[in-house]
C-alpha cells in the first residue's frame, strides 16, 4: 500500500488564495479595500448582515463579525469541511494543497517539520 501524499505547509499555504478558497466552495463575494467580503460564514448558515464574512485577500486570513469566528485559510477549509484543523491537518492540507493547485509531495520527515514550525508561528 502507498502512503498518502505529503504536502509542504508552507507551499500549500503560498499557493492559497482568498478567490480560490472562495471559489471552491462556491461563495459569492464582493471585493472591497483588499478584502473579500461575503453574507456566509464557514461556521455557521445563519446570518443574514451583507457584510457578515470578510477575508484578506493577502494572507486568506478571515473573519465572521456576528459569530466572531476567525482563521486562517486552513482554518477556513477545516470548518467547511467539518475537520479539527489540530486533529485532522494532513486531510486539511491535502484538499488545501487541492484547492491551492500544489501538486509536489514531500518526505514525511519535512512535512512534519513544517508542521512544527507552522505551531511554532
Amino acid at each position: 500500500m502507498t502512503p498518502a501524499p505529503r504536502f509542504d505547509a508552507i507551499d500549500v499555504r503560498a499557493a492559497l488564495t482568498a478567490e480560490a478558497l472562495l471559489d471552491h466552495y462556491g461563495w459569492r463575494f464582493k471585493r472591497r479595500a483588499g478584502r473579500l467580503r461575503s453574507a456566509a460564514c464557514p461556521a455557521r448558515a445563519d446570518h443574514s448582515r451583507d457584510d457578515a464574512f470578510s477575508m484578506e485577500v493577502a494572507t486568506t486570513r478571515w473573519q465572521c463579525f456576528p459569530c466572531s469566528g476567525k482563521g486562517d485559510g486552513f482554518d477556513f477549509v477545516a470548518q467547511l469541511e467539518r475537520l479539527d484543523v489540530d486533529v485532522d491537518f494532513p486531510r486539511v492540507l491535502e484538499l488545501a494543497a487541492a484547492i491551492g493547485g500544489v501538486t509536489t509531495t514531500i518526505n514525511n520527515n519535512q512535512a512534519n517539520q513544517n508542521h512544527a514550525l507552522q505551531d511554532a508561528s
